[in-house]
């Protein structure tokens, strides 16, 4: 059976950027994905974009090109499954570079009107002068990944494997003071992106479910790119792909 195939796992594959995929799946998978036409193991393979904004918008854009696809020229999914790949920056200081982050959750760091007694929901509560403001119901700022699949159970090749919550921001740490800052207010954190919490709000309003493995590049704080590993991270993240895969294929052929 192939990919294509199957009724369970990834209907897409994003990674944020062309970069990314690069260090994954190599600079020819890339250009083909840039123009709209990659693909892994039989699955679309799409840039989702960088940032926030970017990553909702576009991951919206694919989802409903891909639901329709007598319009697009695309195939129907095979799944209700958005699987999103990429780079992260540590928070945990625990965590090396290359090693793989299974999100069971996603959160984001702010949404625009503080948080606490200044946040959104007071904001929009009746209680607060919110009555007379209906702006409507104010997004999760927590979302729940969907389950990982088997397949990653112990190491993936020489990469350590950690569960756990993923940390959205609209921009990456500038410095070790706002990386410690973050570790204080998100202490279940264990890393720093700008596109999870995005793609996998854009994923549950189009009725998709989102899977989210990432792979640390970086320490947050740090931003000389020499000092990040990306091809490390690539690695452990194509391993970590093809485990999956591979343990997937295996249940449906039983």
């Amino acid at each position: 059976m192939s990919e294509a195939d199957r009724e369970t796992g990834p209907g897409i594959l994003l990674v944020p950027t062309p970069i990314e995929i690069a260090a994954i799946f190599g600079s020819a998978v890339a250009e083909e994905a840039r123009q709209g036409r990659g693909a892994y193991r039989g699955v679309p393979l799409r840039c989702s974009g960088m940032g926030v904004v970017e990553a909702a918008a576009r991951t919206a854009f694919l989802l409903r090109e891909i639901r329709s696809p007598a319009e697009s020229g695309a195939a129907p999914p095979s799944s209700g499954e958005v699987w999103l790949l990429g780079c992260a920056g540590a928070l945990d200081p625990d965590l090396r570079a290359g090693d793989l982050l299974l999100g069971e959750a996603c959160v984001i760091a702010g949404l625009g009107l503080g948080k606490g007694e200044r946040g959104m929901e007071a904001f929009l509560s009746p209680g607060a002068g919110g009555g007379d403001r209906d702006l409507g119901p104010a997004p999760p700022v927590r979302q729940e990944l969907l389950v990982p699949p088997r397949g990653l159970e112990g190491a993936a090749g020489s990469a350590a494997i950690e569960s756990g919550v993923l940390l959205t921001v609209c921009a990456c740490s500038e410095d070790a003071a706002q990386a410690e800052d973050r570790r204080r207010a998100f202490p279940e954190a264990l890393s720093e992106d700008m596109e999870t919490w995005a793609v996998a709000r854009a994923a549950c309003l189009a009725g998709f479910r989102t899977f989210c493995l990432r792979a640390v590049s970086n320490r947050c704080g740090d931003r000389d790119r020499e000092n990040w590993n990306m091809e490390a991270a690539g690695r452990a993240l194509r391993e970590g792909l093809d485990r999956m895969l591979d343990s997937l294929d295996a249940e449906e052929n039983g």
